[in-house]
């Protein structure tokens, strides 16, 4: 109800925040069309509500200002492209935690954390994890809701999910398990791997009750994950990473270090529950290294999608092998429909360059040499094709970073994207050593590719935060990067980057909106033929030019979003069933919704199978067969015969499913059922 005061005759008449109506000071609108409908000392934003101050959004200044904290400011012209700004925001930036103590950080990771809309209305939510020390102050794990109004950003304390007792939660991941729209969430930490959903009610599942009793992966130390469909069966399925586990067992011995790491396999039945896979598949995707990153990507144009696994075998480029160190870490390359096999297992380097502390992976565009795998590193990092031989082609492109006189540098996250607006992908790698010595010579970086393919590293220059003793609040300790994600929090058309350390509090860096930049566009893409939750995609720009991956990025114990920034404001997306749809923001910021649709449809006429393909994004000459699956499991290749609506093909009695394949060489990655 209006709040009533004095008697007035004018608005001045009344306190701020406050208009007269019919004699009386009420309270004005939230929201309005124009000034009248606000109180005293309050305009009208050109979002529509009322508020107090120069601006709300970046269209309340002058066209040369942008806005921040309600005032307006003059738009730079950037020396390199792009500069950031620092941006100190309760809760987030209050957020405390330790990984470990201050005498003792060789083996700690840091914590995380992830990016997830709980609610469904277009803003990004973020939860914070918690470090492993039991250090004081720390904060709990915590989602904190994102209620920005504009260019203001704002975040509250999720109850349900903001507690201790929700143990020592590293990291979040999304899922989109049923694939309508309403995001639930994969918490993981030490000895836990909680599954939240919040729509049509409250439900939470921890799936380790799932292992059996005896199962060593009870004691997993879980920080990395995977929502992809491992069966092709249309449904979203979960691999875990385990990582190395560096504490006993409140004194009781763990079992060996090889089975506790081994990753786990979640396989989602149809009624929308998980089950450990069977023993075949688990044993085969066990994986027994620390396991710090995992990202998926189509690497060799088949259609299906290959995981990347980022193991920390404790070595760096350039150290001698021993017999000693964990399992490096790979590639699972997904095996056709007539193999015998789901993955089978390629090696990230020849020999020696196999082995390293992987720690982070982005697939990225270099100029003159094509899409290459940047994998962050202890030491000097890599950048290798996708394909067998993977050569390195690192310290050319200057993107390897090891040392700085004989000091090795930690490379954690990497973080892909056209920062400076040249055309051209980027990075941005977050550093940090594991103890205080020689930390002041840990910063992140952006590393910014030129014409040619090179790579150039640049930090303060362009904004970003110095390591400092004061965020790391301990004692002789610089603050440390670890994981980080990129976002439009506040969907103004500028990234943030969020940045977690080992110990110490949260980061927060926005791209300052500079003289003459469009809005960068927040995409949410919406599947309906091969399900996703975030991996698969690919963006063209409105002029053409090649296909972007945003989807492989990112570190240990922080999941990613599953929208998709992109700086062309207009353009094409590619799902991962291979549909083109395009889309325009019209020089706005987003969210905007892109829709697959119900381009594929199977129908059986006696012995007749019809496939109807609405899909102009292929040439009309396209052909088309068919894996065909018994229900004794044998799998045979048939012919399609094109038809004016897609094609045709005659099947058997005992004929279950079926998997299309175009041009005898990429597969469109799901098991349709064969109609009765």
């Amino acid at each position: 109800m209006p709040v009533r005061g004095d008697d007035c005759s004018v608005s001045e008449d009344c306190e701020s925040g406050q208009q007269c109506r019919h004699g009386f000071c009420e309270s004005g609108s939230e929201f309005c069309s124009d000034d009248a409908e606000c109180g005293r000392d309050m305009r009208c934003s050109r979002l529509g509500r009322c508020f107090e101050g120069s601006c709300l959004v970046h269209e309340d200044c002058e066209a040369s200002q942008r806005c921040r904290n309600r005032f307006c400011f003059e738009r730079p012209t950037p020396e390199h492209g792009v500069f950031f700004e620092r941006r100190d925001i309760s809760p987030f930036n209050e957020h405390l935690s330790f990984d470990s103590s201050p005498a003792d950080r060789g083996a700690a990771k840091g914590w995380g954390g992830g990016l997830i809309d709980v609610d469904g209305d277009g803003l990004q939510d973020l939860f914070l994890g918690r470090g492993l020390s039991e250090a004081d102050p720390s904060y709990p794990a915590c989602l904190y809701r994102n209620r920005s109004v504009g260019t203001d950003l704002r975040f509250v304390a999720e109850p349900t999910l903001c507690d201790h007792d929700l143990g020592k939660v590293l990291a979040a991941f999304g899922i989109d398990v049923e694939q309508d729209g309403n995001e639930e969430v994969l918490l993981l930490g030490r000895a836990t791997f909680q599954l939240h959903r919040f729509y049509p009610e409250r439900e939470q599942l921890e799936l380790r009750t799932l292992l059996e009793r005896n199962d060593p992966r009870h004691y997993c130390e879980a920080g990395a994950a995977l929502a992809i469909d491992l069966d092709h069966d249309g449904d979203l399925d979960l691999y875990v990473g385990c990582q190395l586990r560096a504490e006993g067992n409140g004194g009781r011995p763990l079992p060996p270090m090889e089975t506790i790491m081994a990753n786990l396999t979640f396989l989602q039945q149809p009624g929308g529950e998980f089950s450990l896979a069977p023993p075949e598949l688990d044993q085969r995707m066990a994986n027994p290294g620390s396991t710090l990153a995992l990202a998926a990507a189509d690497l060799n144009e088949d259609g299906l999608l290959d995981i990347l696994l980022m193991n920390d075998s404790g070595m760096h480029l350039g150290a001698p092998v021993n017999s000693g160190q964990f399992d490096p870490g790979r590639v699972l390359m997904a095996c056709s429909p007539f193999e015998d096999c789901l993955y089978r297992q390629e090696p990230l380097g020849e020999g020696p360059a196999a082995y390293g502390s992987f720690m982070g992976a982005a697939l990225i565009h270099v100029d003159g040499l094509g899409e290459q795998i940047f994998l962050s590193d202890l030491g000097p990092n890599r950048l290798i094709g996708l394909t067998q031989p993977r050569l390195d082609s690192g310290a050319e492109r200057g993107v390897r970073l090891g040392y700085v006189g004989e000091t090795l540098l930690y490379a954690w996250s990497a973080l892909n994207e056209d920062y400076d607006r040249n055309g051209l992908d980027d990075l941005f790698v977050s550093h940090g050593p594991a103890g205080p010595e020689n930390a002041s010579i840990h910063e992140d970086v952006l590393l910014l590719q030129q014409p040619g393919g090179t790579f150039i590293p640049m930090g303060a220059e362009l904004g970003l935060v110095q390591h400092n003793g004061e965020d790391a609040r301990q004692d002789g300790a610089l603050w440390s990067a670890r994981g980080a994600a990129k976002v439009d929090l506040d969907l103004d058309g500028a990234l943030e980057l969020i940045t977690v350390p080992l110990n110490g509090v949260s980061m927060l860096q926005s791209e300052v909106p500079a003289l003459g930049h469009s809005p960068r566009c927040t995409v949410k893409p919406r599947p309906t033929v091969v399900p996703s939750s975030g991996l698969g995609y690919r963006v063209q720009g409105v002029d053409g030019g090649p296909w972007r991956r945003r989807d492989v990025q990112g570190e240990l114990r922080f999941g990613l979003p599953h929208v998709i920034m992109v700086t062309e404001g207009a353009g094409t997306l590619r799902f991962p069933s291979g549909a083109e749809k395009s889309f325009d923001c019209e020089g706005k910021a987003g969210p905007v919704e892109v829709f697959e649709g119900d381009w594929l449809n199977v129908e059986r006429s006696g012995d007749r199978l019809i496939l109807t393909m609405n899909s102009p994004w292929w040439p009309e000459d396209t052909a088309w067969d068919l894996a065909v699956a018994s229900a004794d499991g044998s799998v045979r290749p048939i012919a399609c015969q094109p038809s004016e609506t897609g094609c045709e093909a005659n099947v058997g009695p005992n004929d279950v499913r079926l998997m299309l394949r175009r041009d005898g060489r990429v597969w469109v990655p799901r098991w349709f059922t064969v109609p009765e």
